[in-house]
């Protein structure tokens, strides 16, 4: 269990967490708050109607350390099309590995979706680099302590894009976990692979929820001393 109170992370104020994908109440993120009482969470979620609920909510239960961002991350900044976002569902359209500005949204068997019934968005989606140098100056030490990563996709890009920029390392725990039910998406297993030899090159694997013979529900990551 990542919610275990036996792994509390410690984090001291002040501190950063990055909360990546709430869906319409972040959940995990009202977890978050009320755990490390000395942190801000930057809170990214590109559905708009999504986050106008997770704002909400969070204000009606006075979680008042939150930054709000109405734009997701990935590798590159875009706009993405034809998104659905159902009243309700799971979660499971909200980002399409797309390399142009449209994208097919996803559709389950038997839902209106197949007959074309359901709504869809319009959702913005920025570079991780560009954000990163953008809230550098809310940053300790223009260190993240916490990365909390659960955007149905975006992970493939958002890893190996600060790896690649040698932001990663400053990134002091990363809790993320791997998607695999999005058609639009190529390579699953190799970017999974190649996001944890990313991680493995600053951190060490602190618990694995699941088996990659199996199925990972969940993974957190802590930076080695240097």
């Amino acid at each position: 269990d990542l919610w275990d109170e036996r792994d509390h992370l410690p984090l001291a104020a002040p501190c950063t967490i990055w909360y990546i994908g709430a869906h319409t109440a972040g959940i995990d993120g009202q977890r978050l708050h009320e755990r490390y009482t000395g942190c801000t969470i930057d809170v990214f979620e590109p559905v708009r109607p999504f986050l106008a609920e997770v704002r909400r909510t969070w204000r009606e239960k006075g979680l008042d350390r939150a930054r709000y961002h109405a734009y997701g991350l990935g590798a590159t900044s875009k706009v993405v099309s034809g998104v659905t976002a159902p009243a309700g569902h799971a979660g499971q359209a909200t980002f399409a590995m797309a390399t142009v500005g449209t994208a097919t949204p996803a559709k389950q068997p038997g839902s209106p979706a197949e007959s074309g019934g359901e709504p869809t968005v319009e959702i913005e989606l920025r570079a991780v680099t560009d954000v990163w140098t953008s809230l550098r100056k809310h940053m300790h030490a223009s260190t993240v302590d916490f990365m909390f990563i659960n955007c149905e996709g975006c992970e493939y890009e958002v890893l190996p894009a600060m790896a690649n920029a040698g932001l990663l390392q400053n990134v002091t725990h990363v809790q993320w976990r791997p998607h695999v039910n999005f058609d639009q998406m190529d390579h699953i297993p190799q970017n999974y692979c190649l996001a944890q030899q990313q991680l493995q090159q600053h951190h060490t694997t602190r618990q694995l929820d699941g088996s990659p013979l199996t199925r990972i529900h969940w993974e957190r990551w802590s930076r080695r001393e240097r």
